[in-house]
């Protein structure tokens, strides 16, 4: 029995009905006929696959990934990337008016490369098998390339295949703007001797200890580089970030003072500081601060200072800021840290969000005291169905 599909959900899923339970169906569109593959049933849902297109949509691709079936790193892939860029904005459209009933903001949402955007990817290594989990499974599904990552992070990975990672869990490898590269090996007992091996690697960390090179690689967004630790956050989509970060600089009017909260090693602090006397930067993390004063004085950028601080505990620190850019982890702002941004009072807020559900639960709040003016979405993660979005919202 075929099943005909009647939307997607926000993680690109086809809904459809199979005897009057919601069924969740991967690797299927909307208005498609398929035949399914029931994967599990739970109280309230069915998941299931798509294992027959029988009508297919006309933004229906061939995926060029030979694992996509396989691998639980990519979720849109099916989709053509005009219709990627059409769900996303939808689901941020629709997430903002079910949690924060917050309608007609998104006006844009901004492309990128489709593919070979990651500057960074984690895989996992099981028998000596270098791969990705498959979906909700430990079981590891081996890869010879990932159509996600940079070139170079792919022939780093090609080069990997002939060298034995018996020992090794797991494989961390970043490159930069320059293709220099950094090989992070995690696991017991790997002996050194491995770097000798790993000749083609400009930086090699075992366990946390540098064998070869630095912990670390010097990247570039804009004008301005950046240290980048091999175990610390950095945007994966080095083309993306420059968007999103000319995107925030954008809606910056010549200002006096700006503060940025979580913000992290400093990266749009210092993309933003030519449009302010002073910047001040808060972030929790000490190995961020210091990697942030480091950036500062690489870029030879005068006008900011940072403070290791949670964001929630810096109240009365702050008066008379013009304007406040939040950039959060995925959890959004805690109670503290929003009742501290309403405090701070400022003239404009700009909200840089990795997640539209909880950028929702936030602006419910903040929209008693601010005017929201429009939404972007920034598509920093192609044929997967997350995305980055900014808020600019001005006081009433």
């Amino acid at each position: 029995m075929s099943y005909k599909v009647l939307r997607l959900d926000d993680f690109g899923r086809g809904i459809t009905k199979v005897d009057d339970s919601i069924c969740f169906v991967s690797n299927a569109l909307e208005d498609e006929e398929v035949d399914i593959e029931i994967l599990e049933k739970k109280s309230k849902y069915i998941e299931a696959k798509a294992s027959n297109i029988i009508v297919k949509s006309k933004d229906r691709k061939e995926t060029e990934c030979p694992y996509y079936s396989l691998c639980g790193g990519c979720n849109v892939m099916h989709m053509s990337y005009n219709h990627q860029l059409e769900f996303k904005k939808k689901k941020v459209e629709r997430i903002l008016s079910k949690f924060a009933n917050i309608n007609n903001v998104v006006t844009e949402i901004i492309p990128t490369k489709e593919f070979n955007y990651r500057n960074k990817v984690v895989l996992k290594v099981i028998d000596g098998k270098l791969g990705f989990f498959k979906d909700k499974s430990n079981e590891i599904v081996p890869i010879d390339k990932c159509l996600l990552c940079s070139n170079k992070i792919n022939e780093v990975i090609d080069k990997l295949k002939d060298i034995d990672l018996s020992l090794v869990n797991e494989v961390l490898i970043r490159s930069n703007y320059k293709d220099e590269t950094l090989v992070s090996l995690t696991g017991l007992e790997i002996d050194n001797n491995i770097k000798d091996k790993l000749d083609f690697v400009n930086n090699i960390v075992i366990n946390d200890e540098v064998v070869k090179g630095n912990s670390y690689l010097i990247d570039k967004i804009g004008d301005y580089l950046f240290k980048v630790s091999y175990n610390s956050f950095f945007q994966v989509n080095s083309i993306g970030v420059n968007l999103l970060y000319n995107e925030v600089l954008k809606n910056i009017d010549k200002v006096d003072t700006i503060l940025d909260l979580y913000c992290g090693a400093g990266t749009i602090g210092m993309y933003i500081s030519k449009n302010a006397k002073k910047v001040y930067g808060v972030e929790i993390n000490k190995n961020a601060v210091d990697d942030a004063n480091y950036n500062r004085e690489l870029n030879n950028v005068t006008n900011i200072e940072f403070l290791c601080s949670d964001v929630g505990l810096i109240k009365d620190k702050y008066k008379d800021v013009d304007l406040v850019v939040i950039d959060p982890p995925r959890s959004g702002l805690s109670k503290d840290a929003i009742n501290n941004v309403i405090d701070i009072n400022s003239k404009k807020i700009i909200y840089v969000s990795c997640d539209p559900v909880t950028l929702a639960r936030d602006l419910n709040i903040l929209k008693d005291k601010y005017v929201i003016k429009n939404v972007k979405v920034v598509d920093m993660f192609p044929n997967t169905y997350h995305c980055e979005s900014i808020t600019v919202l001005e006081r009433r």
